[in-house]
Protein backbone atom coordinates (compact mmCIF):
# COMPACT_ATOMS: atom_id res chain seq x y z
CA UNK A 1 0.00 0.00 0.00
CA UNK A 2 1.26 3.76 -0.97
CA UNK A 3 2.27 5.73 2.44
CA UNK A 4 -0.57 8.53 2.14
CA UNK A 5 1.20 11.80 3.25
CA UNK A 6 -0.95 15.22 4.46
CA UNK A 7 -0.16 18.38 2.22
CA UNK A 8 -1.13 22.08 2.07
CA UNK A 9 -0.26 24.39 -0.61
CA UNK A 10 -0.63 28.08 -0.80
CA UNK A 11 -2.72 29.87 -3.67
CA UNK A 12 -1.32 33.34 -3.44
CA UNK A 13 -3.14 35.63 -5.60
CA UNK A 14 -2.82 39.45 -6.52
CA UNK A 15 -4.55 41.59 -8.57
CA UNK A 16 -5.80 38.49 -10.76
CA UNK A 17 -2.76 36.41 -11.08
CA UNK A 18 -1.20 33.59 -8.72
CA UNK A 19 2.49 32.47 -7.45
CA UNK A 20 3.34 29.19 -8.98
CA UNK A 21 7.11 28.42 -8.79
CA UNK A 22 9.40 25.19 -10.15
CA UNK A 23 10.76 22.98 -7.70
CA UNK A 24 14.33 21.79 -8.52
CA UNK A 25 14.31 18.79 -7.24
CA UNK A 26 11.36 15.67 -6.00
CA UNK A 27 10.36 12.87 -7.56
CA UNK A 28 10.09 12.90 -11.92
CA UNK A 29 6.36 13.59 -11.78
CA UNK A 30 6.76 17.16 -10.01
CA UNK A 31 10.25 17.98 -10.88
CA UNK A 32 10.68 21.38 -12.65
CA UNK A 33 6.71 21.58 -12.78
CA UNK A 34 4.85 24.77 -11.59
CA UNK A 35 3.27 24.18 -7.96
CA UNK A 36 1.79 26.09 -4.91
CA UNK A 37 4.20 26.93 -2.26
CA UNK A 38 3.68 24.35 1.00
CA UNK A 39 4.49 21.24 2.23
CA UNK A 40 3.91 18.10 5.10
CA UNK A 41 1.31 18.90 7.52
CA UNK A 42 2.91 18.28 10.91
CA UNK A 43 2.22 16.17 13.79
CA UNK A 44 0.06 18.61 16.13
CA UNK A 45 -0.50 21.28 13.13
CA UNK A 46 -3.40 22.51 12.04
CA UNK A 47 -3.34 23.27 8.34
CA UNK A 48 -2.99 27.22 8.51
CA UNK A 49 -0.44 27.01 11.08
CA UNK A 50 1.48 24.28 8.97
CA UNK A 51 0.98 26.74 5.39
CA UNK A 52 2.22 29.37 6.99
CA UNK A 53 5.02 27.83 8.68
CA UNK A 54 6.19 25.96 4.88
CA UNK A 55 5.97 29.75 3.50
CA UNK A 56 8.26 31.11 6.19
CA UNK A 57 10.62 27.95 5.66
CA UNK A 58 10.75 27.48 1.91
CA UNK A 59 10.15 31.56 0.87
CA UNK A 60 10.75 34.21 4.30
CA UNK A 61 7.61 35.19 3.44
CA UNK A 62 4.36 35.84 5.93
CA UNK A 63 0.82 35.36 4.00
CA UNK A 64 -2.29 35.69 5.40
CA UNK A 65 -4.74 32.70 5.34
CA UNK A 66 -7.85 33.24 3.80
CA UNK A 67 -10.66 29.83 2.51
CA UNK A 68 -9.81 26.72 1.74
CA UNK A 69 -10.30 26.49 -2.43
CA UNK A 70 -10.15 22.75 -3.06
CA UNK A 71 -8.90 19.33 -1.53
CA UNK A 72 -7.37 16.60 -4.01
CA UNK A 73 -6.57 13.39 -3.23
CA UNK A 74 -3.97 12.24 -5.69
CA UNK A 75 -2.05 8.98 -6.59
CA UNK A 76 1.62 9.35 -7.43
CA UNK A 77 3.95 6.10 -7.81
CA UNK A 78 5.67 6.64 -4.82
CA UNK A 79 2.65 7.69 -2.82
CA UNK A 80 -0.71 9.12 -2.30
CA UNK A 81 -1.32 13.06 -1.77
CA UNK A 82 -4.00 14.18 0.62
CA UNK A 83 -3.53 17.99 -0.61
CA UNK A 84 -5.47 21.13 0.55
CA UNK A 85 -4.81 24.25 -1.01
CA UNK A 86 -5.67 27.43 0.51
CA UNK A 87 -6.91 31.09 -0.88
CA UNK A 88 -3.37 32.76 0.86
CA UNK A 89 -2.19 36.54 0.54
CA UNK A 90 1.51 37.74 0.64
CA UNK A 91 2.21 40.58 3.87
CA UNK A 92 5.63 40.43 3.35
CA UNK A 93 8.00 39.97 0.15
CA UNK A 94 9.21 36.95 -0.67
CA UNK A 95 12.88 34.88 -0.98
CA UNK A 96 13.02 31.67 -3.14
CA UNK A 97 15.26 29.23 -0.64
CA UNK A 98 13.66 26.23 -2.51
CA UNK A 99 12.37 26.42 -5.89
CA UNK A 100 14.38 27.42 -9.06
CA UNK A 101 11.91 29.77 -10.55
CA UNK A 102 8.41 31.64 -10.17
CA UNK A 103 5.93 33.11 -12.28
CA UNK A 104 2.81 35.38 -11.56
CA UNK A 105 -0.09 33.52 -13.59
CA UNK A 106 -3.08 35.00 -14.85
CA UNK A 107 -6.00 32.90 -13.42
CA UNK A 108 -8.40 33.45 -15.93
CA UNK A 109 -5.59 31.51 -18.44
CA UNK A 110 -4.13 28.79 -15.83
CA UNK A 111 -3.59 25.42 -18.10
CA UNK A 112 -2.91 22.22 -16.62
CA UNK A 113 0.36 21.38 -18.75
CA UNK A 114 3.38 22.05 -16.86
CA UNK A 115 2.03 21.75 -13.63
CA UNK A 116 2.64 18.95 -10.84
CA UNK A 117 -0.78 16.71 -11.52
CA UNK A 118 -2.18 17.06 -7.86
CA UNK A 119 -1.45 20.95 -7.97
CA UNK A 120 -3.00 20.82 -11.69
CA UNK A 121 -6.15 19.60 -10.21
CA UNK A 122 -7.36 22.33 -8.57
CA UNK A 123 -6.69 25.17 -11.81
CA UNK A 124 -10.17 25.06 -12.89
CA UNK A 125 -11.57 26.53 -9.48
CA UNK A 126 -9.23 29.49 -10.54
CA UNK A 127 -10.11 29.79 -13.36
CA UNK A 128 -13.55 29.72 -12.94
CA UNK A 129 -12.96 32.40 -9.64
CA UNK A 130 -14.04 32.06 -6.46
CA UNK A 131 -16.45 34.71 -5.71
CA UNK A 132 -17.61 35.97 -1.95
CA UNK A 133 -19.99 39.23 -0.48
CA UNK A 134 -19.09 40.35 2.50
CA UNK A 135 -19.99 43.42 4.23
CA UNK A 136 -17.97 46.27 4.79
CA UNK A 137 -18.18 46.57 8.82
CA UNK A 138 -15.38 48.14 9.99
CA UNK A 139 -13.33 51.17 9.78
CA UNK A 140 -10.84 49.59 7.89
CA UNK A 141 -13.10 48.11 5.68
CA UNK A 142 -15.06 51.33 4.71
CA UNK A 143 -11.14 52.69 4.06
CA UNK A 144 -11.10 50.04 1.42
CA UNK A 145 -13.93 50.80 -0.07
CA UNK A 146 -13.20 54.47 -0.44
CA UNK A 147 -9.73 53.36 -2.51
CA UNK A 148 -11.42 50.62 -4.55
CA UNK A 149 -14.50 53.42 -5.47
CA UNK A 150 -11.64 55.77 -6.19
CA UNK A 151 -9.49 53.19 -8.56
CA UNK A 152 -12.83 52.45 -10.36
CA UNK A 153 -13.94 56.03 -10.79
CA UNK A 154 -11.36 57.89 -11.87
CA UNK A 155 -10.82 55.31 -14.54
CA UNK A 156 -14.18 55.27 -15.49
CA UNK A 157 -15.42 58.57 -15.21
CA UNK A 158 -12.93 61.00 -15.43
CA UNK A 159 -13.09 60.66 -19.26
CA UNK A 160 -17.02 61.37 -19.61
CA UNK A 161 -17.18 63.83 -16.32
CA UNK A 162 -16.69 67.51 -15.75
CA UNK A 163 -13.46 68.30 -13.71
CA UNK A 164 -13.23 67.83 -10.14
CA UNK A 165 -16.81 65.95 -10.62
CA UNK A 166 -15.28 62.38 -9.33
CA UNK A 167 -13.80 63.84 -6.11
CA UNK A 168 -16.32 65.79 -5.49
CA UNK A 169 -18.62 62.16 -5.57
CA UNK A 170 -15.84 60.58 -3.48
CA UNK A 171 -15.77 63.30 -0.85
CA UNK A 172 -19.60 63.65 -0.63
CA UNK A 173 -20.76 60.33 -0.72
CA UNK A 174 -17.71 57.47 0.09
CA UNK A 175 -16.19 58.88 3.09
CA UNK A 176 -16.70 57.05 6.19
CA UNK A 177 -18.76 59.66 7.66
CA UNK A 178 -20.83 60.02 4.19
CA UNK A 179 -21.27 56.29 4.28
CA UNK A 180 -22.39 55.84 8.22
CA UNK A 181 -24.86 58.83 7.38
CA UNK A 182 -26.31 56.90 4.23
CA UNK A 183 -26.46 53.56 6.20
CA UNK A 184 -28.13 55.18 9.00
CA UNK A 185 -30.61 57.80 7.17
CA UNK A 186 -31.41 55.72 4.06
CA UNK A 187 -31.01 52.12 5.05
CA UNK A 188 -28.17 51.11 2.67
CA UNK A 189 -25.98 48.89 2.49
CA UNK A 190 -22.05 47.99 1.34
CA UNK A 191 -20.61 45.16 0.51
CA UNK A 192 -16.99 44.15 -0.38
CA UNK A 193 -16.34 41.51 -3.38
CA UNK A 194 -13.40 39.18 -3.46
CA UNK A 195 -12.68 37.23 -6.12
CA UNK A 196 -9.97 34.48 -5.34
CA UNK A 197 -9.22 35.88 -2.02
CA UNK A 198 -8.43 39.20 -2.94
CA UNK A 199 -10.31 42.31 -2.50
CA UNK A 200 -12.00 43.56 -6.35
CA UNK A 201 -14.56 45.84 -5.54
CA UNK A 202 -17.85 46.41 -3.48
CA UNK A 203 -21.31 47.32 -3.90
CA UNK A 204 -23.80 49.29 -1.96
CA UNK A 205 -27.63 48.93 -2.45
CA UNK A 206 -30.63 50.13 -0.68
CA UNK A 207 -34.50 50.69 -1.00
CA UNK A 208 -35.68 51.98 -3.65
CA UNK A 209 -37.52 54.78 -1.85
CA UNK A 210 -34.27 56.25 -0.84
CA UNK A 211 -33.19 57.06 -4.29
CA UNK A 212 -36.94 58.12 -5.37
CA UNK A 213 -40.00 58.07 -3.55
CA UNK A 214 -41.70 56.58 -6.61
CA UNK A 215 -39.39 53.67 -6.76
CA UNK A 216 -40.58 52.23 -3.49
CA UNK A 217 -41.17 48.35 -3.67
CA UNK A 218 -38.09 47.96 -5.63
CA UNK A 219 -34.21 47.97 -4.29
CA UNK A 220 -32.07 50.47 -5.43
CA UNK A 221 -28.57 49.42 -6.75
CA UNK A 222 -26.30 52.52 -6.09
CA UNK A 223 -23.13 51.45 -7.05
CA UNK A 224 -20.96 48.14 -7.99
CA UNK A 225 -17.67 48.92 -8.92
CA UNK A 226 -15.00 46.32 -9.87
CA UNK A 227 -11.19 46.43 -10.39
CA UNK A 228 -9.90 45.93 -14.07
CA UNK A 229 -8.71 41.86 -12.96
CA UNK A 230 -12.15 41.38 -11.89
CA UNK A 231 -14.38 42.39 -14.93
CA UNK A 232 -15.40 40.07 -17.28
CA UNK A 233 -16.19 36.86 -14.93
CA UNK A 234 -19.65 36.85 -14.12
CA UNK A 235 -19.49 38.69 -10.72
CA UNK A 236 -21.85 41.89 -11.81
CA UNK A 237 -24.69 38.92 -12.45
CA UNK A 238 -23.99 37.29 -9.26
CA UNK A 239 -24.26 40.83 -7.24
CA UNK A 240 -28.44 41.07 -9.61
CA UNK A 241 -29.01 37.83 -8.92
CA UNK A 242 -28.29 38.29 -4.89
CA UNK A 243 -30.54 41.62 -4.43
CA UNK A 244 -34.42 41.71 -4.16
CA UNK A 245 -36.36 42.63 -7.66
CA UNK A 246 -37.58 44.45 -8.79
CA UNK A 247 -34.16 46.19 -9.24
CA UNK A 248 -33.38 49.36 -10.56
CA UNK A 249 -29.72 51.97 -11.01
CA UNK A 250 -28.60 54.91 -12.75
CA UNK A 251 -26.24 55.49 -15.60
CA UNK A 252 -24.82 58.05 -17.18
CA UNK A 253 -25.47 58.43 -20.58
CA UNK A 254 -21.81 58.35 -22.04
CA UNK A 255 -21.32 55.24 -19.91
CA UNK A 256 -22.10 52.55 -23.16
CA UNK A 257 -19.61 50.19 -21.73
CA UNK A 258 -21.60 49.57 -18.40
CA UNK A 259 -25.37 50.46 -20.52
CA UNK A 260 -24.18 47.37 -22.30
CA UNK A 261 -22.96 45.28 -19.69
CA UNK A 262 -26.89 46.16 -17.64
CA UNK A 263 -29.09 45.24 -20.99
CA UNK A 264 -27.25 41.93 -21.57
CA UNK A 265 -27.63 41.12 -18.11
CA UNK A 266 -31.73 41.69 -18.30
CA UNK A 267 -31.99 45.36 -17.36
CA UNK A 268 -34.11 47.96 -19.59
CA UNK A 269 -34.13 51.55 -19.47
CA UNK A 270 -37.13 52.98 -18.46
CA UNK A 271 -36.74 56.74 -17.36
CA UNK A 272 -34.51 59.46 -18.40
CA UNK A 273 -32.91 60.57 -15.44
CA UNK A 274 -31.89 64.46 -14.67
CA UNK A 275 -30.82 65.45 -11.14
CA UNK A 276 -28.76 67.88 -9.58
CA UNK A 277 -26.17 66.10 -6.85
CA UNK A 278 -24.95 69.92 -5.42
CA UNK A 279 -21.16 71.50 -6.40
CA UNK A 280 -22.48 72.45 -9.19
CA UNK A 281 -22.39 68.87 -10.48
CA UNK A 282 -25.56 66.93 -11.91
CA UNK A 283 -26.52 63.15 -12.77
CA UNK A 284 -27.71 62.96 -16.28
CA UNK A 285 -28.77 59.39 -17.77
CA UNK A 286 -30.63 56.53 -17.43
CA UNK A 287 -32.54 54.66 -15.10
CA UNK A 288 -32.70 51.02 -15.85
CA UNK A 289 -34.76 48.46 -13.80
CA UNK A 290 -34.52 44.63 -14.08
CA UNK A 291 -37.52 43.15 -13.31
Amino acid sequence: MRPEINVVGAAIVKEGRVLAFRRSYGIDSVIHKYEFVGGKVQTGETEPEALKRECREELEAEVAVGDKLATVVHDYPEYTVNLSIYLCRLVSDFVMLEHEAYSWLDCRTLQEDGWAPADADVLDALRKGVVKFRPAETDEDLDEVYALASKVMHATFDSISAAGEVNYMLSTSLTRDAIHANERDKGYRYEIIELNGEQAGFFAYCPGESFEPEYKGTTYLSKLYLLPFATGRGIARKVFNALPRPLILDVKKDNYTAIAVYEHCGFRKTAIYKKDIGGGYGKDGFVMELK
